[in-house]
């Protein structure tokens, strides 16, 4: 996991993130701060996701609270899934590889 701000790295050194993409329509996502002496797990969120018409942008919907994420697909190839999101104030770019 790679996660950009404006073009400035952000340090995840003390987290793992996970992003599971369902066929199904469903996603979830957790973050895990790897922090002694164990690792916790505080933030989780699950909902739908759906391509665009042009499968160029995918939506994220938030079953909680209902939020929207529409996110650009700059690479989505094989192992790869890079989104670019602009939250009104910053682009943020993430980058997520396939892991079995």
């Amino acid at each position: 996991m790679k996660w950009t701000i404006d073009g400035t790295e952000q340090d995840l050194s003390q987290t793992s993130w996970r992003l599971n993409i369902h066929r199904s329509g469903n996603y979830d996502k957790f973050i895990t701060y790897n922090i002694p002496p164990l690792p916790l797990t505080i933030d989780s969120e699950q909902g739908s996701w759906e391509f665009d018409k042009k499968k160029e942008n995918v939506q994220f919907t938030e079953s909680s609270s209902g939020m929207l994420s529409l996110q650009e697909i700059i690479k989505l190839y094989n192992k790869e899934l890079k989104l670019r999101y602009n939250d009104g104030t910053s682009v943020h770019v993430f980058e997520y590889s396939l892991i079995q």
